[in-house]
């Protein structure tokens, strides 16, 4: 019997955990999520998806391949239309955070030749007005562009060089939940690698924005100094060779 009693504590404990997890939505109301989405030149952006979402757990964007593992469920989705403006209607969550996801690389509508977008930390209770949600700035999604870049031994210099490039995500964030709600996260993605002295050339090729720059850093083993550089990528530069 206090076997028996015990497993049936346990079980009653899971579900409880297991219920506040629970995403409620209200059957009887619906939102309106509004946006525009453009390009860099402030040029409207047609057919560009777009997803409303709710999730109760921790929202991790940056976690390996986000995209790919939508978080939470799906309460609202559409397409934007030639005006770049699109019109979600999605079911109300009372209980759990709401988030816009621009171009989700998952959807069958994803334009892969640009980047995506997310606004996160929606509240109900806060953020929402007469049943409706409208982002105050334009979402701009850039061009995807491939750079690449050469590391290069070409002295007898036999240090290890170790060197990192940094540039922004293709996943730009805005966060309500952020003091400054006009301001966008650029949570810099970084590639951080080491050239041994039996090695004469390392290649890496990035997917990156069309209107970025990244900045590259190094340092020899046998200085112990940092030095950056900053190289600016255009139509024109789409390469980087680093010679030491």
């Amino acid at each position: 019997m206090k076997k028996t009693g015990f497993f049936f504590l346990v079980m009653v404990l899971m579900t409880s955990f297991k219920c506040e997890d629970i995403i409620k939505f209200n059957d009887n109301e619906r939102l309106l999520f509004q946006g525009i989405i453009v390009d860099v030149a402030g040029e409207p952006l047609g057919n560009i998806p777009v997803e409303v979402r709710a999730t109760r757990s921790y929202f991790n964007p940056y976690f390996p391949n986000y995209l790919d593992l939508p978080e939470g469920e799906l309460s609202g989705e559409g397409v934007s239309d030639s005006d770049g403006n699109f019109n979600i209607i999605s079911l109300a969550s009372v209980n759990a955070e709401m988030y816009v996801v621009v171009n989700p690389s998952y959807s069958k509508d994803f334009q892969q030749n640009r980047t995506s977008f997310i606004v996160s930390g929606i509240d109900y209770r806060n953020d929402i007005e007469n049943q409706g949600f409208r982002l105050t700035e334009e979402v701009v999604l850039d061009r995807k562009s491939n750079f690449r870049t050469r590391i290069l031994r070409v002295t007898d210099n036999t240090d290890t060089l170790n060197y990192s490039i940094r540039f922004s995500p293709l996943v730009p964030i805005k966060n309500l939940q952020v003091k400054d709600t006009l301001a966008v996260e650029f949570d810099p993605n970084t590639i951080v690698g080491r050239m041994l002295p039996n090695e004469s050339q390392t290649i890496l090729d990035i997917v990156m924005r069309e209107n970025d720059s990244i900045l590259f850093s190094y340092s020899l083993s046998g200085e112990g100094i940092q030095r950056d550089s900053t190289i600016a990528i255009n139509a024109q530069n789409r390469s980087f060779d680093f010679e030491f």
